[in-house]
């Protein structure tokens, strides 16, 4: 889950082929802020420097969801291409990714009494039965862009760009039977049949969409020098 009042991000909305790798720290660095959380996740996207040359992948996948005789459809697709110009002057990055996933989720919850029926007590007897029944529409579509030049042996500057648009679509249809606020236990013609007078059932729709977009464009380089080394960064 994920809250507005808080920090955290649902790893979901990372697509995995942006990702070169996962750094994890679990105490504060010398290059955080003092008022910095303790742990640290940071997710490293892939860049043109990591190449030796032109690379194209890709990827489709389909799949499908069923659950109570529906068919839910589940399909992705992902791209990333790199190269260099130049003698490695110069280089690129491109990469995207595009998730939709339908999913279905049921489920049954009931609580069990001890009742009077017919001056009896008959034990574990539903008094509450609740229906639930959710549909998830998920869908996230990322791109990323990077660009580098060297403008020394010694020196390296890049710009890199980030887009990332997800969304949960929730639409959940709950129905409830309650027997437990003055419902009257009446026996049946056999000793596992009744009714009940009194009864109650209501219905609750929800629908919720919750999305999370992230943008972000970053200048940056590097000096290597014999003595010294000198980076800096723009976000």
């Amino acid at each position: 889950t994920e809250s507005r009042q808080t920090r955290t991000v649902s790893l979901d909305a990372v697509p995995t082929d942006l990702i070169s790798s996962i750094e994890v720290t679990k105490t504060s660095t010398a290059d955080m802020d003092a008022d910095s959380l303790g742990a640290n996740v940071n997710l490293i996207t892939k860049t043109p420097l990591e190449f030796k040359r032109r690379v194209l992948n890709g990827k489709m996948e389909y799949g499908v969801n069923s659950m109570d005789r529906r068919t839910r459809p589940t399909y992705s697709a992902g791209f990333t291409y790199g190269d260099r110009f130049k003698d490695g002057q110069y280089g690129v990055l491109v990469s995207g990714s595009y998730l939709n996933n339908l999913r279905d989720v049921n489920g049954t919850e009931q609580s069990y009494a001890n009742v009077s029926i017919g001056g009896q007590t008959v034990t574990e007897v539903p008094t509450n039965v609740r229906f639930t029944y959710r549909w998830l529409n998920r869908t996230r579509k990322a791109l990323s862009a990077q660009g580098f030049v060297r403008t020394g042996v010694d020196s390296t500057h890049y710009v890199r760009a980030l887009y990332n648009d997800f969304a949960d679509a929730d639409t959940t249809w709950t129905h409830r039977a309650r027997f437990d606020s003055g419902a009257v236990f009446l026996p049946g013609t056999t000793s596992t049949s009744g009714s009940v007078d009194g009864g109650r059932i209501t219905r609750d729709d929800r629908k919720s969409v919750k999305s999370t977009l992230v943008w972000n464009v970053a200048a940056g380089g590097e000096w290597d020098k014999p003595k010294y080394h000198l980076d800096y960064s723009l976000t």
